[in-house]
């Protein structure tokens, strides 16, 4: 399966010679999945973490137990951690992250069901962002990984 998306950064990142790592909670590994079905992406793909549980974060990507009770999980400080994380772990150039609810449960007033937090890291440049997404979990999963896709290609593009 060819996503365009996928080969233009695999170009891109290739052409750079630089490596992209995931640290997922939400997706639950679709977007190193939608990576690697894509030929190529040996050539800059380091690896994920599935981080699902808060002592994963906490353990392997450096995630503050602070920010979690302050913030909650699904926020961008532990986005962005996760992000920085997952490059430090995997020693890549470049790190994404997703922390969110997909529902259908688990929502709250304060971080409704659909809320996506998205991460990126390059270099020492960190950017993120908040998704609202609506539909089933798979349907939020499924949105939540393709605008992931997006915004890795979108700020490579733009900052590389």
């Amino acid at each position: 399966m060819d996503n365009p998306v996928i080969s233009e950064l695999a170009k891109l990142l290739t052409e750079r010679g630089l490596t992209l790592a995931t640290a997922e909670s939400c997706t639950g590994g679709t977007i190193a999945s939608a990576l690697t079905h894509c030929p190529g992406t040996s050539t800059f793909f380091r690896g994920s973490v599935v981080a699902y549980q808060n002592d994963i974060k906490i353990r392997l990507l450096g995630v503050s137990q602070a920010d979690i009770e302050s913030h909650t999980v699904v926020s961008e400080p532990v986005a962005r951690s996760m992000a920085v994380g997952v490059c430090r772990l995997l020693d890549a150039n470049i790190g994404i992250a997703t922390t969110g609810i997909a529902g259908p449960s688990g929502g709250s007033d304060l971080v409704p069901v659909g809320t996506v937090w998205i991460a990126l890291v390059i270099g020492e440049d960190t950017f993120a962002h908040c998704l609202h997404l609506s539909g089933t979990r798979e349907e939020v999963i499924a949105q939540a990984t393709d605008q992931a896709l997006l915004t890795i290609f979108d700020l490579c593009k733009n900052k590389l």
